[in-house]
């Protein structure tokens, strides 16, 4: 699966869908969520296009989409202080899915393709 890929569309095609944000619950993990340090984990889907972003962490980001329908893992996403993974779900039939990330400490949430 194409990994570290930018979705991009030269034609500004209006068609696009607008990325929707997938809800990964608590985000403080235990941790201050004022302090500069606390890592802050976001997703966002748009058409077949999964995006996370991960900011103020140090080590690697494990990544496991999991539904009835299929699953695509990607382990060992490299992340030193900010960083994007991208993820291509063409793979995936219709369907609801989980998204789980593991940063330091596990994010999940749902989302349908």
């Amino acid at each position: 699966f194409p990994m570290n890929a930018i979705a991009f569309n030269p034609d500004g095609d209006e068609e696009d869908p607008d990325p929707e944000e997938i809800d990964l619950g608590n985000q403080n993990a235990g941790e201050d969520p004022t302090s500069q340090n606390s890592t802050h984990i976001s997703a966002f889907k748009a058409g077949t296009i999964l995006t996370i972003y991960v900011n103020n962490y140090l080590g690697s980001v494990d990544v496991a989409i999991l539904g009835i329908n299929g699953h695509i893992t990607s382990n060992q996403n490299s992340i030193a202080g900010s960083g994007v993974i991208v993820l291509n779900l063409t793979s995936l039939p219709s369907g609801a899915y989980s998204l789980l990330i593991t940063a330091g400490h596990l994010y999940q949430g749902d989302f349908a393709i």
